[in-house]
């Protein structure tokens, strides 16, 4: 995808979020609470939301509350930090934690 593209989002959900039911219903939930927000991101944004613990539990409200809170606090307004990326520490009570990064081309490797 070219840097200028549509914003997109990944999901990761760990063992210790639950068994595989309950990683894939949170990773469901989290990307149908995020579907509606992804429109906020920056053209070409790559947002990465790891799911805590905590997220099994929590409802899907609380679950888009803290999206909410991360996108809010990874608007373009924010200075950039050293690494190019945006890192937010989102709700830790509703067990998420957002991340975007511009997306990059690799280098081309010459041989």
């Amino acid at each position: 995808a070219l840097a200028g593209g549509e914003p997109r989002a990944g999901f990761v959900v760990g063992r210790k979020v639950g068994n595989a039911v309950v990683r894939n219903r949170v990773r469901r939930r989290l990307r149908e609470q995020m579907r509606t927000r992804l429109p906020r991101v920056p053209r070409g944004g790559l947002v990465i939301v790891r799911a805590l613990p905590p997220a099994a539990t929590a409802s899907s409200a609380d679950l888009g509350h803290a999206l909410d809170s991360a996108l809010r606090a990874l608007t373009p307004a924010r200075p950039a930090s050293p690494l190019g990326a945006a890192s937010s520490p989102g709700s830790r009570a509703a067990g998420t934690r957002a991340t975007v990064r511009p997306e990059r081309r690799p280098e081309p490797v010459e041989s």
